[in-house]
């Protein structure tokens, strides 16, 4: 295998803005969308070149923040930022950013972003997960489900069953239904290696992959059955390293 690495250049403006990678997403004319700590980047494959977005407190319509905590394409290839403090949209036709006002949202952190039958799913430091209809401009909150406050959302996957999976930072996930309703929780008290998630993925076979800070999970959907691993010797075969980022 072979491996290009690109580094933040301070005098290179056509390098990406920071070394600090948080989230990336690709869009349908092959941009690669990089968020970092210090601005949002697009690179483009063939020229090998990066375009910096930077905030700027003179300019209404550039980046709310500098720091990227997710990024989303939609069906109709929008490229949604969540950022520290708001949630935007990019416009490709005049290059410049839309920041979308939800009410009760102010600086509000977004974590994490998905999106299913037009509508984007939001995962909030501490307003739950909010549901934005992108037609009518609407929102529904999910602050509680189950016992378990839903807050420091860190995942979110719909499934092929169109089951909700929601991951947070250090209770585990809620499991909620097509109609949104609670189905279940995940935690370690039902077998999960841990409760900080990361990450969330489905298998071809519908298995829930769960990438935690100590171990990939594996939960059998129709068993609730639990199949960890820990073990990290890559030469033996194991994981590389107990903690998973992204699958």
């Amino acid at each position: 295998y072979e491996f290009s690495v690109y580094q933040s250049e301070p005098e290179n403006a056509k390098s990406i803005s920071d070394n600090h990678i948080l989230c990336i997403a690709e869009d349908k004319a092959g941009f690669l969308w990089i968020g970092t700590n210090n601005g949002l980047n697009r690179f483009d494959q063939s020229a090998n070149t990066f375009k910096r977005y930077l905030h700027n407190n003179k300019d209404l319509t550039s980046l709310s923040h500098n720091m990227i905590l997710s990024l989303y394409v939609d069906e109709e290839d929008n490229l949604w930022i969540g950022t520290t403090n708001s949630l935007s949209r990019y416009n490709r036709e005049t290059d410049i950013f839309e920041q979308i006002i939800i009410a009760d949202m102010a600086d509000e952190a977004i974590n994490t972003i998905t999106g299913y039958e037009g509508k984007l799913y939001l995962g909030t430091q501490s307003k739950g997960v909010i549901v934005y209809d992108l037609k009518d401009k609407k929102h529904a909150t999910y602050k509680t489900k189950g016992e378990t406050p839903l807050n420091d959302i860190r995942a979110l996957y719909i499934d092929s069953n169109e089951n909700l999976w929601i991951g947070m930072h250090h209770d585990g996930i809620v499991l909620l239904n097509k109609n949104r309703q609670y189905l279940t929780t995940y935690n370690k008290s039902t077998g999960l290696s841990n409760e900080y998630i990361r990450c969330i993925a489905e298998s071809p076979e519908g298995n829930i992959l769960v990438g935690t800070f100590n171990g990939l999970n594996i939960i059998n959907p129709k068993s609730s059955k639990i199949t960890q691993y820990k073990t990290y010797d890559s030469l033996s075969g194991n994981l590389s390293h107990y903690s998973i980022y992204s699958i």
